[in-house]
């Protein structure tokens, strides 16, 4: 029964809206889940008190846009101190898309550290897995505390001169 508590929480899904400030909430009833609160969206993290505090960290960057003059991307991934998987919360910003004005995009979901991209068996890539499952899967290589650097879905750079990176705020 209790792992299908965890299941059920583990699987609970949001819907998508404006931005709001970031807020951690938890349940008096369930103290081992976390809910994440940003663009009027609940995601939740099964916490365990071995794995410490839940920390958030947030990237931002204008990635290169085949037709327009690019697209910002904002991240803002949640997890506790000691565990390599968590939540996220990104905004593309298509800019000057529509008719001059930019077009925001909102997507949640969960995000996984995975060991190993193209050229590098021992590279650290954040894998963003939309819960919309319309949504593409996105990695981010870990370059460094403060960066992270787009890849394919092959887990490989682009072969560009181009800047594909984020950097944290």
């Amino acid at each position: 029964m209790k792992s299908l508590l965890y299941a059920v929480a583990a699987l609970t899904l949001f819907s998508c809206g404006r931005r709001n400030d970031t807020k951690i909430e938890h349940n008096d009833n369930r103290p081992d889940v976390a809910y994440v609160s940003k663009y009027s969206v609940k995601d939740s993290m099964i916490l365990d008190k071995n794995l410490g505090k839940v920390v958030e960290r947030t990237y931002s960057g204008v990635i290169p846009a085949a037709d327009g003059p690019g697209i910002r991307y904002d991240l803002t991934l949640w997890n506790q101190e000691k565990s390599g998987t968590g939540v996220y919360a990104l905004s593309t910003t298509y800019l000057e898309a529509d008719n001059g004005k930019d077009k925001t995009f909102d997507s949640t979901g969960k995000w996984y550290t995975l060991r190993g991209d193209a050229t590098d068996k021992n590279a650290t890539v954040f894998q963003l897995v939309p819960s919309n499952k319309n949504d593409d899967k996105m990695n981010f290589l870990v370059q460094g505390r403060d960066s992270l650097t787009m890849l394919n879905a092959s887990l490989e750079r682009a072969n560009s001169k181009l800047n594909y990176t984020l950097t944290r705020r």
